[in-house]
């Protein structure tokens, strides 16, 4: 985990579109945790062959998380449900993953962390991940650094911590 310190540090990582950035807002805190914005994960290509879209890329939908009682940032992605219908909800989740930063295997990932609250902006830190994406599970890709510690931001989310 590398933490930005200056303003030419900050401006580079999130101005140059060399690495995608990922919005964490501490006021959007649940009782497991603090989560960021959706984002896409790059898995490749399908390995079946669209007729149509020979291209098509196969993303994963997911949010970064740090749960209260890991106190690491890590992936999530969740299951889906099929229905018959199509409603105000399925489109809330389109348009959520409409313009969502995709992260690529073997990356560099801005974590711009803010409490709009409060109306406080954290030093953004940068997170390399891992080199293999898994879809077909609940936490489909990670983080390579060992220091990845995120303490300090769910306390700032007023997360109650978990006795064990």
């Amino acid at each position: 985990m590398k933490m930005l310190k200056t303003k030419q540090e900050i401006a580079v990582a999130i101005n140059m579109h060399e690495m995608p950035v990922v919005r964490i807002d501490l006021a959007d805190a649940d009782e497991y945790g603090i989560k960021s914005q959706k984002v896409l994960i790059d898995n490749g290509k399908f390995r079946r062959l669209n007729p149509t879209d020979p291209d098509m890329p196969y993303l994963v939908r997911a949010e970064i998380r740090a749960f209260v009682d890991e106190r690491k940032f890590t992936f999530a992605s969740y299951g889906c449900c099929l229905s018959n219908t199509f409603g105000y909800h399925d489109m809330e989740e389109l348009l959520n993953y409409a313009n969502a930063p995709i992260i690529k295997r073997d990356s560099d990932v801005v974590l711009a962390i803010v409490d709009s609250r409060r109306k406080i902006a954290y030093k953004p830190i940068i997170l390399h991940t891992r080199n293999r994406v898994d879809p077909n599970c609940q936490v489909p890709l990670g983080f390579t650094d060992e220091d990845n510690d995120a303490t300090e931001y769910i306390r700032a989310a007023g997360c109650r911590e978990w006795k064990s």
